[in-house]
């Protein structure tokens, strides 16, 4: 009698306030299902960190793939594009009388301006980026220069001709020997083989950005998977680990309602 009163004492120290409906903060149990659930919360949160590391690198690598691959490739054509511009009005100045040669004038002077800052700009990008590619920028630099020098000596023959007269034979026959070599084939070629070599490039930092893509959709498969086995796990040992007093509770209450 003296033990069952004693225990009653107990249980009551435990609920002061008589709920015994709740599970107290300093019991053994209410203590581990606080630290079991804080485990829990700490595994996820990491797992999830995780996860968004390697989304930020994802972006991180697909930003850099936009700011270093593609203004280069960019620079390129319009390098491209401006050298030919140069050509057809260099040739149509020249070589075609009666034309309006301030307005071709503009036209090839523009271009040249176009394509000198173009050629500026993709050589800073190399500097920045791509050092080891600095000789792709320097056989563009000297095609271009070469071309550029064509074009001038072209313009100056015909600067020497009334626009609307037909060049005399000597010098239309000098002209066409400059033309020949004023073909922009060689700068062409330099810059489709650059931007080959960026497209290579590019295609590179593209599977680096695809492994950032794969890496970080493997982690956050394994984090889910993770926290639901473990969450699963936990809960079956709680569970078992609340029920087994209970059942123990019962089987005594069992006992006491037969007389035991």
């Amino acid at each position: 009698m003296v033990g069952l009163v004693k225990g009653q004492q107990e249980v009551l120290g435990l609920y002061p306030n008589g709920n015994g409906g709740k599970i107290p903060f300093r019991s053994r149990i209410g203590i581990k299902l606080i630290l079991g659930f804080l485990i829990i919360a700490t595994i996820t949160a990491s797992l999830g960190y995780f996860s968004l590391y390697y989304s930020q690198t994802v972006a991180e690598k697909f930003q850099e793939l936009i700011v270093q691959t593609m203004p280069t490739v960019d620079s390129l054509k319009e390098m491209k594009a401006a050298a030919l511009q140069i050509e057809t009005a260099t040739n149509e100045y020249v070589f075609i009388p009666g034309v309006n040669g301030n307005k071709y004038l503009q036209e090839i002077n523009d271009q040249k301006s176009k394509f000198n800052n173009n050629l500026n700009k993709y050589e800073g990008l190399l500097n920045k980026y791509f050092p080891d590619d600095k000789s792709l920028g320097l056989t563009i630099r000297n095609s271009g220069d070469l071309f550029l020098k064509d074009a001038d000596k072209l313009v100056k023959i015909r600067q020497t001709v009334p626009f609307s007269a037909t060049l005399p034979a000597m010098m239309h026959l000098q002209a066409l020997t400059i033309k020949n070599q004023f073909e922009p084939d060689r700068l062409l070629n330099d810059i489709d083989n650059a931007i080959s070599s960026e497209v290579g490039e590019s295609a590179n930092r593209e599977n680096v950005v695809n492994t950032a893509i794969s890496n970080s959709s493997l982690v956050t498969i394994s984090s889910i998977t993770i926290s639901v086995i473990f969450a699963i796990s936990f809960g079956l040992y709680f569970s078992r680990y609340i029920s087994g007093p209970i059942s123990n509770i019962k089987n005594a209450a069992t006992h006491i309602g037969v007389g035991d």
